[in-house]
This record gives structure tokens, C-alpha cells and sequence, in this order.
């Protein structure tokens, strides 16, 4: 459902390389050895909520979208820290999880560990836009 907004933001950015891949994939598949080191740079817009947090859609495309579904949000983060190159960057949006009383920054700095870098980058909204540099080895 969102793959033609990725395709007209590369024709809006002019970079229409083949570099640019969208993947329409659950995201513990990012853990596997296939996608080990790949990406320089990830963008993700992954789900904001654990399945008990918040009242579901009747939409299934708007629950997987909102909702961690087919994993955690751990498998989300070592996923992506297994697909960057060292030194590759990747950009997340995400929520903080205060409303459900969560820390999301500090949960994914304990999922990552020694695997990257987290900062947030930039607060848009009340979302935020975590920075993952996987560090290298």
C-alpha cells in the first residue's frame, strides 16, 4: 500500500538509482544471514505500539501499520542493526512510549547495546526520529 509514495519520493529527490530498494517484508527476516551488512542507510516507519497498547482498527492494513503484529520490538531494532553496513545509518520514526509508560529510547539502547549508536535525531510532532549508527566491528 505504500510503495507508490516511496517511488514519488525518489522521482521528487531525482535520485531514481536501483540503490534504492523498497521492502515489502516482516522485519525479523532483516535478522537473517541474507541481509547481514547490506544498507548503508535504512528509513523506517515501522509500528508505534505493542498489540495491547491502544484500541485496534477494523482495518488490518491500519493494524499492521500501528501494531507489532509478527514480532517485537526488539527483532524490529536487531534487524536493522544486522542489515547496516559498520558505520551505516539508519533513521526511525517511532514514539516515545511515555502514554503507555515505557522509555523507548532506553529500550532500544539495551536491545542494541555494543551493536550501535542511538540518539534522537529529531522530536516531529511528539514522534520521534531515533538515529541508529551500527558501530563497527
Amino acid at each position: 500500500a505504500y510503495q507508490s509514495y516511496v517511488e514519488e519520493n525518489k522521482i521528487i529527490t531525482g535520485n531514481n538509482s536501483e540503490g534504492f530498494r523498497f521492502l515489502n517484508l516482516n522485519y525479523q527476516t532483516l535478522k537473517t544471514s541474507a541481509f547481514a551488512n547490506q544498507y548503508d542507510l535504512i528509513v523506517a516507519n515501522p509500528p508505534y505500539f505493542l498489540k495491547n497498547e491502544g484500541v485496534p482498527s477494523k482495518s488490518e492494513l491500519k493494524n499492521r501499520s500501528r501494531f507489532f503484529m509478527d514480532g517485537s520490538p526488539e527483532d524490529l531494532w536487531l534487524g536493522i542493526a544486522n542489515a547496516l553496513k559498520p558505520n551505516g545509518l539508519a533513521y526511525v520514526l517511532c514514539k516515545s512510549g511515555k502514554e503507555h509508560g515505557r522509555d523507548r529510547l532506553t529500550e532500544i539502547s539495551k536491545t542494541l547495546k555494543d551493536l550501535a549508536q542511538i540518539s534522537v535525531h529529531a522530536n516531529i510532532r511528539g514522534t520521534l526520529l531515533i538515529k541508529v549508527q551500527k558501530v563497527c566491528k
